[in-house]
């Protein structure tokens, strides 16, 4: 018998004990395909955006058609007048809406904060109505 196990056959049994014990107590129910040991990492999806989210999709092509009818210029007071929502809210939408490919945010040298939309602002240089 010490051929097979040498010292080590009177840790087999602690060794069975610990993986019985640790299959019975571990939680079955968790997905652990995708979450690994860390699974407070992935509460949320990293790549989705809550304030992308939180914009309604008739509000959001509302702003785009609004954009095209300013040329593809938007300022938070065009929002709140079009829309009747508040300051604060505007702002938050339209930052939202900022990934620098679709919509920009830009600072004249007066200081008013303007949204581009950089693909409508194209249509109308190239005179696409």
């Amino acid at each position: 018998m010490f051929f097979f196990f040498g010292p080590f056959e009177y840790l087999l049994p602690f060794l069975i004990v610990y993986f019985v014990i640790r299959s019975v107590t571990r939680n079955h129910t968790i997905d652990r395909s995708r979450r690994g040991r860390f699974p407070e990492f992935y509460d949320e999806d990293p790549f989705d955006d809550d304030d992308s989210r939180a914009i309604d999709r008739n509000l959001r092509a509302s702003l785009y058609r609004l954009a095209d009818r300013q040329k593809g210029k938007l300022t938070v007071s065009d929002v709140v007048i079009e829309t009747g929502i508040a300051v604060q809210e505007a702002e938050k939408i339209l930052q939202a809406m900022v990934d620098n490919q679709h919509v920009r945010m830009e600072v004249r040298d007066d200081g008013i904060i303007y949204y581009e939309f950089p693909e409508i602002m194209d249509k109308y240089t190239r005179g696409e109505n």
